[in-house]
């Protein structure tokens, strides 16, 4: 990957975090304890419900918000995980064979741990 690939992905994952902390802002707040860490709002700014029908309401609601806030905290994590591995040099390297990973899949997943082979043998992305 030469340089200004490495700028560029860098943009792109930069922005796509900012994207995300903001939707995360929307339904959680960090957690002050654990960095990266996210908890989901319990209620709707509404407040508490009063009968049975919107308490059960209340949970599906923050059932739902928890869903999506642990999906984008990994997203997350994954970015940061890139992030570290361009800042280290080491982007692009499988993680098990320590192959170069495709051209063509990277470009399809800029967020890719293991090369095609890797992925095929150990079915995972």
């Amino acid at each position: 990957m030469d340089p200004q690939q490495a700028i560029q992905l860098k943009k792109t994952l930069l922005e796509e975090r900012a994207k995300i902390e903001a939707q995360l802002e929307l339904i959680a707040k960090r957690n002050p304890a654990i960095k990266g860490d996210w908890t989901a709002n319990q209620y709707d700014e509404n407040g508490i419900s009063d009968t049975l029908d919107e308490k059960a309401q209340d949970v599906t609601n923050f059932e739902e918000r928890r869903a999506v806030e642990q999906n984008l905290e990994l997203r997350l994590k994954e970015i940061d995980s890139t992030l570290s591995k361009l800042a280290q040099g080491t982007y692009g390297i499988c993680s098990n064979c320590k192959s170069p990973i495709e051209e063509k899949r990277i470009e399809a997943m800029l967020i890719v741990e293991h090369c095609f082979q890797c992925a095929q043998k150990s079915n995972i992305s």
